[in-house]
């Protein structure tokens, strides 16, 4: 096993980013606490951080939309400083006002979300993805799709091929022309071996979480146990076999106007342990318990992976836990490696070792001038 090292985000700088104008924020504990009233700006905090990462966000927004509403031509600009066992680094991400480019830099180089992530992986949960159980199952399928890519970077690059060869199939098979046998079936080539990859990348996931899952659970006492697997047809079917199914569908595909058979139509299962029962069927406290689970798992799959715990981002964590439930997941956030960061709209009213708290408002007294691009 590799050596988990850690990173930690001690300083974090806001500039014209949703509700505010300048702010700093100082990070000192291994878990941080934000709370306030609703509207405060909680929860843009933790999407600041998420930039670093991702365009989307914790917020799944578009990068305008994160532009402050009064100052709309200002663009925006999040800046971090992560302290690692190698160096201090300086990490930027931002929004020009002018031409609305995206920018991403360390240390005053342009950077890739990949190379941010090699400095630290962020892992995180937020309000949609506490509705997974109750909502339609492709936001089941996006979240696992981020939960694959963490472990496997290069699923994303697997899932962006497949979906490219099959837009392009399915053009085809819908335009005015007909089109030839050989279009079709290099296209339906090209999605066989993305599938086959993103089977293989799918199988290996489960089973890093399973066994990194059986290490975390004992941690947690008394939360439910459960089972997560998945279900598709394309499962374990050869590039070649799959071809072949492809090409006896088109005339299916193009009447309906989809594609029916592929690793894109695959249903995740989430059953608890005891009884069978499947989490839509579990109290709005076990499914908030599992998504948890679910976060601790893939952090410490990540860790043994990367050798870096993640950082880990809890959006409105006290919904829905009563207040054992918030004390057995603070203590494991505490215990286990990794920095954290949860909201909430009121403190916790127990205190907790290597925990500290804040409030937005804590931040937007300091009026340094920012940083621009």
């Amino acid at each position: 096993m590799l050596e988990i090292r850690d990173a930690f985000l001690s300083v974090l700088r806001l500039h014209n980013f949703r509700n505010y104008d300048r702010a700093r924020f100082e990070f000192s504990e291994k878990v941080t606490f934000i709370h306030g009233a609703n509207g405060s700006g909680k929860t843009n905090i933790l999407d600041a951080i998420s930039r670093l990462y991702d365009g989307g966000g914790l917020k799944t927004a578009q990068a305008k939309d994160a532009i402050k509403i009064s100052s709309p031509a200002a663009g925006w600009s999040v800046r971090a400083d992560m302290i690692s066992q190698e160096a201090v680094y300086d990490i930027f991400a931002g929004l020009t006002g002018e031409r609305g480019r995206k920018v991403l830099k360390i240390d005053n180089v342009s950077a890739a979300y990949r190379d941010v992530s090699n400095i630290t992986p962020c892992l995180w949960l937020n309000h949609i993805d506490e509705k997974l159980f109750t909502e339609d199952r492709a936001e089941i399928r996006k979240f696992f799709n981020r939960a694959v890519q963490t472990l496997f970077p290069a699923f994303g690059a697997a899932l962006s091929d497949y979906e490219s060869a099959v837009k392009e199939r399915m053009r085809l098979l819908t335009g005015e022309r007909t089109p030839l046998d050989a279009e079709l079936s290099a296209r339906e080539r090209l999605a066989a071996e993305a599938a086959r990859e993103i089977n293989r990348f799918r199988t290996a996931f489960l089973e890093n979480f399973r066994d990194c899952y059986r290490f975390v659970a004992p941690d947690l006492g008394e939360e439910p146990r459960f089972t997560i697997e998945y279900v598709c047809e394309s499962d374990g079917v050869s590039a070649a076999e799959f071809a072949v199914r492809s090409e006896q569908n088109r005339g299916l595909d193009a009447r309906i106007g989809r594609t029916m058979f592929g690793p894109h139509r695959v249903n995740w299962r989430i059953t608890r342990e005891c009884d069978g029962a499947e989490a839509a069927q579990c109290s709005a406290g076990e499914q908030k318990a599992m998504m948890l689970i679910i976060l601790c798992v893939l952090a410490r799959a990540t860790a043994e992976k990367t050798g870096v715990s993640p950082l880990l981002l809890a959006d409105d964590f006290p919904a829905r836990l009563d207040i054992a439930r918030q004390k057995r997941f603070l203590s494991y956030f505490t215990a286990a490696p990794g920095q954290v960061l949860l909201t909430g709209t009121d403190a916790p009213g127990f205190s907790v070792s290597k925990m500290t708290t804040l409030t937005p408002q804590s931040g937007v007294r300091v009026l340094e001038a920012p940083t621009l691009f």
